[in-house]
Protein backbone atom coordinates (compact mmCIF):
# COMPACT_ATOMS: atom_id res chain seq x y z
CA UNK A 1 0.00 0.00 0.00
CA UNK A 2 1.37 3.16 -1.00
CA UNK A 3 1.58 6.38 1.73
CA UNK A 4 2.01 9.64 0.73
CA UNK A 5 2.82 12.49 2.78
CA UNK A 6 1.74 16.00 1.25
CA UNK A 7 3.10 19.14 3.30
CA UNK A 8 1.63 22.81 2.49
CA UNK A 9 4.07 25.58 4.04
CA UNK A 10 2.09 29.33 3.89
CA UNK A 11 4.75 31.77 3.77
CA UNK A 12 5.31 35.47 4.51
CA UNK A 13 4.20 37.42 1.25
CA UNK A 14 1.49 34.81 0.30
CA UNK A 15 3.84 31.96 -1.18
CA UNK A 16 3.15 28.51 -0.71
CA UNK A 17 5.82 25.46 -0.84
CA UNK A 18 4.19 22.41 -1.31
CA UNK A 19 6.34 18.89 -1.23
CA UNK A 20 4.61 15.73 -1.61
CA UNK A 21 6.34 11.88 -1.74
CA UNK A 22 5.35 8.48 -1.74
CA UNK A 23 6.75 5.60 -0.92
CA UNK A 24 5.59 1.74 0.65
CA UNK A 25 6.50 3.14 4.05
CA UNK A 26 5.46 6.39 5.92
CA UNK A 27 8.09 7.30 7.08
CA UNK A 28 10.10 7.26 4.59
CA UNK A 29 7.91 9.34 2.63
CA UNK A 30 7.68 11.72 5.08
CA UNK A 31 11.40 12.24 5.23
CA UNK A 32 11.70 12.50 1.42
CA UNK A 33 8.89 15.10 1.34
CA UNK A 34 10.76 16.87 4.58
CA UNK A 35 13.68 17.20 2.73
CA UNK A 36 11.96 18.52 -0.27
CA UNK A 37 10.57 21.30 1.31
CA UNK A 38 13.85 21.90 3.18
CA UNK A 39 15.58 22.25 -0.37
CA UNK A 40 12.61 24.49 -1.37
CA UNK A 41 12.94 26.74 1.81
CA UNK A 42 16.34 27.38 1.50
CA UNK A 43 16.12 28.15 -2.60
CA UNK A 44 13.80 30.83 -1.10
CA UNK A 45 15.39 32.36 1.34
CA UNK A 46 18.72 32.66 -1.16
CA UNK A 47 16.03 34.58 -3.45
CA UNK A 48 15.11 36.32 -0.60
CA UNK A 49 19.12 37.49 0.32
CA UNK A 50 19.49 37.48 -3.65
CA UNK A 51 17.06 40.52 -3.94
CA UNK A 52 18.71 42.89 -1.19
CA UNK A 53 16.22 41.41 1.85
CA UNK A 54 19.03 40.57 4.47
CA UNK A 55 19.25 42.94 7.58
CA UNK A 56 22.51 44.18 8.51
CA UNK A 57 23.87 42.78 11.13
CA UNK A 58 25.00 44.87 14.40
CA UNK A 59 27.35 44.24 17.09
CA UNK A 60 25.11 42.84 20.17
CA UNK A 61 26.66 45.07 23.47
CA UNK A 62 26.75 43.47 26.98
CA UNK A 63 23.38 44.76 28.18
CA UNK A 64 22.15 43.47 25.47
CA UNK A 65 23.74 40.01 25.98
CA UNK A 66 22.30 40.23 29.80
CA UNK A 67 18.86 40.26 28.76
CA UNK A 68 19.51 37.23 26.04
CA UNK A 69 20.42 35.01 28.39
CA UNK A 70 17.82 33.01 29.86
CA UNK A 71 17.77 31.22 33.31
CA UNK A 72 16.05 28.32 35.08
CA UNK A 73 15.16 30.32 37.88
CA UNK A 74 12.41 27.06 38.79
CA UNK A 75 12.18 23.76 39.02
CA UNK A 76 9.16 21.05 39.91
CA UNK A 77 10.51 17.67 40.60
CA UNK A 78 7.92 14.79 41.37
CA UNK A 79 7.89 11.24 41.45
CA UNK A 80 4.98 9.63 39.34
CA UNK A 81 4.22 5.93 38.68
CA UNK A 82 4.18 4.92 35.28
CA UNK A 83 0.88 5.47 33.72
CA UNK A 84 -1.40 5.41 30.58
CA UNK A 85 -2.13 8.18 28.47
CA UNK A 86 -5.43 8.27 30.16
CA UNK A 87 -4.44 8.94 32.96
CA UNK A 88 -2.12 11.37 32.62
CA UNK A 89 -4.82 13.43 31.14
CA UNK A 90 -6.40 13.05 34.15
CA UNK A 91 -3.56 14.35 36.25
CA UNK A 92 -2.91 17.00 33.99
CA UNK A 93 -6.25 18.18 35.00
CA UNK A 94 -5.69 17.42 38.68
CA UNK A 95 -2.84 20.19 38.64
CA UNK A 96 -4.09 22.11 36.63
CA UNK A 97 -1.26 22.55 34.31
CA UNK A 98 -0.29 23.00 30.66
CA UNK A 99 1.58 20.01 29.85
CA UNK A 100 2.61 17.01 32.12
CA UNK A 101 5.88 14.40 31.27
CA UNK A 102 5.32 11.33 32.11
CA UNK A 103 6.56 7.77 31.43
CA UNK A 104 3.83 5.24 29.51
CA UNK A 105 3.16 2.05 31.56
CA UNK A 106 2.61 0.80 28.26
CA UNK A 107 6.11 1.80 26.10
CA UNK A 108 7.73 2.85 29.02
CA UNK A 109 8.61 5.48 27.26
CA UNK A 110 8.90 9.54 28.42
CA UNK A 111 5.79 11.12 26.77
CA UNK A 112 4.14 14.51 27.07
CA UNK A 113 0.66 15.06 27.18
CA UNK A 114 -1.16 18.92 26.84
CA UNK A 115 -3.97 20.67 26.15
CA UNK A 116 -4.59 21.85 23.08
CA UNK A 117 -6.07 25.38 22.08
CA UNK A 118 -9.29 23.24 21.18
CA UNK A 119 -9.45 22.13 24.38
CA UNK A 120 -8.45 18.33 23.80
CA UNK A 121 -5.14 16.94 24.71
CA UNK A 122 -2.21 16.75 22.72
CA UNK A 123 0.31 13.68 22.93
CA UNK A 124 3.93 13.45 22.02
CA UNK A 125 5.44 10.13 22.22
CA UNK A 126 9.28 9.63 21.29
CA UNK A 127 10.26 6.94 18.36
CA UNK A 128 13.44 5.21 18.21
Amino acid sequence: ERQIADFHAHLTNRKLIKAQEESSDMYASVDKAIDKLKRQLVKYKDHLNDRGTNVPVHEVDESEQKSLHREIIRTWTYFQKPMTPEEAAMQLDALEKSFLVFIDAETDAVSVIYHRQDGDYGLIEPRR
